[in-house]
């Protein structure tokens, strides 16, 4: 990583005399607090800071040839912690393009079918006869420290994909990805599990079917694929339909199958799951000029039981939205409200708005239900294209914290200069 911005300013200073740099850059401060109490005599109290700045150059040295990075640093005020303050390395990766062909160097997020995480490595791109290819390879981002680069045997992403919008008049892609990543070792047996985990080596291969054709009346259809070569299972699979009734009424339909994703290092990677799949149906209304309506249903099998949720929602105008949800069936019954509201009140003020009102069943022993209240209320103020000022207040109450309050307060300031030749 070092080496890479190293090269970064060697390029900058080589090609300021030869082409007029182009920047483009926000550099973003935020504040954080929050404040809970669960009893009258206990109350925890937290301030933290964000700083982050996501930076574009382009002009530089080589025709095409262009520097993006997104970074940030965060420290507690009130806690002193070995890790404060933390610098996270999003992306860091030179691009160079030219007609149909991209290459990407450096620390990337891949997004390629089956293939998507964090890499210090490589991605190209090419477009030929209607077909687009992508490959990439790379070594995952550690996840302890992501300052750092980590080696090919402790995690590893290769793989590729292969597209086109010319099947028929259908987007078709087949992607595969090979992921590995050293497990943690526990040197223990878990609290909960009772068991100890060696540090084997977690492998996937996986390969991916895409496919979505629009049709001309307002019909959709999609599909998707995801199989595991290595364990020989299926990943993924799902499939979605929208209809459109007529100018004002659609419907869509849709079922997929997952297995749960649990994070490798994990204490529920531990225990078995098994994978679950969900039936539903939408219908989007639109009852009149400034009325919106959506009403979903779905049905949730699980490995001997099953879940239903339905919710229904109206969006009034351009700046409020009510709804209703509940849920029943495993992991018990709740029911609850939502509205929100964004209003601007010029073309600067904007407000930002938003309340839950929920009753659950938090046991099946337990006769009477909780409740939880969350809302969220917060402005925001651009006075120039450049300046950004967002000032949010956050709130929560339920039968753990008789009261949870936060306060968010962030300025982002953009930069950018267009280079002449």
């Amino acid at each position: 990583m070092r080496i890479l911005i190293t090269l970064l300013l060697f390029l900058t200073t080589l090609s300021a005399p030869v082409r007029g740099l182009q920047i483009n850059g926000r550099l973003t401060s935020s504040i954080y607090t929050y404040e809970g109490q669960k009893n009258a005599a206990t109350t925890t109290s937290y301030l933290r800071t964000y700083q982050s700045l996501r930076l574009d150059l382009g002009n530089l040295v080589l025709p095409g040839l262009s520097f993006h990075t997104y970074l940030r640093g965060t420290s507690d005020l009130t806690e002193q912690a070995e890790t404060d303050p933390r610098l996270r390395i999003y992306s860091t990766y030179l691009t160079w393009k030219k007609s149909r062909y991209q290459v990407q160097l450096g620390r990337q997020r891949i997004y390629a079918g089956v293939g998507y995480g964090s890499i210090d490595g490589m991605r190209t791109h090419a477009t030929v006869a209607g077909l687009d290819l992508t490959f990439y390879a790379g070594m995952l981002v550690p996840l302890d420290t992501s300052a750092e680069v980590n080696s090919w045997s402790a995690g590893n992403l290769w793989g590729a994909r292969l597209s086109t919008r010319r099947f028929f008049g259908t987007d078709l892609s087949f992607s595969f990805a090979n992921r590995e990543r050293e497990r943690e070792a526990y040197g223990r047996p878990g609290q909960y599990s009772g068991i100890l985990v060696g540090s084997q080596t977690i492998v996937q291969q996986l390969v991916g079917l895409d496919l979505n054709r629009h049709f001309a009346a307002g019909h959709n259809l999609y599909g998707r694929l995801d199989f595991d070569l290595k364990d020989e299972s299926l990943r993924r699979a799902e499939m979605s339909g929208r209809y459109a009734i007529s100018s004002r009424l659609s419907a869509q339909a849709e079922w997929f199958r997952r297995a749960p994703s649990v994070f490798y290092n994990s204490i529920f990677s531990v225990f078995p799951s098994e994978d679950y799949q969900e039936i539903g149906t939408r219908l989007f209304f639109a009852a009149r000029p400034g009325l919106q309506l959506t009403a979903h249903f779905a049905h949730v099998l699980y490995d001997g039981d099953s879940a239903q949720r339905l919710g229904l929602i109206a969006g009034i105008g351009d700046h409020y939205s009510i709804g209703y949800y509940r849920s029943m069936g495993y992991s018990r019954a709740s029911d609850g409200l939502v509205g929100s509201i964004f209003y601007p009140f010029t073309r600067k003020l904007l407000l930002k708005g938003e309340l839950d009102f929920s009753s659950y069943e938090r046991a099946e022993s337990l006769d009477d239900r909780e409740e939880l209240v969350t809302g969220s209320l917060g402005l925001t103020y651009r006075p120039t294209r450049s300046l950004s000022l967002d000032l949010q207040a956050q709130g929560l109450r339920n039968p753990v914290y008789l009261s949870d309050t936060r306060l968010f307060l962030r300025g982002s300031w953009r930069f950018f200069k267009r280079g002449e030749r």
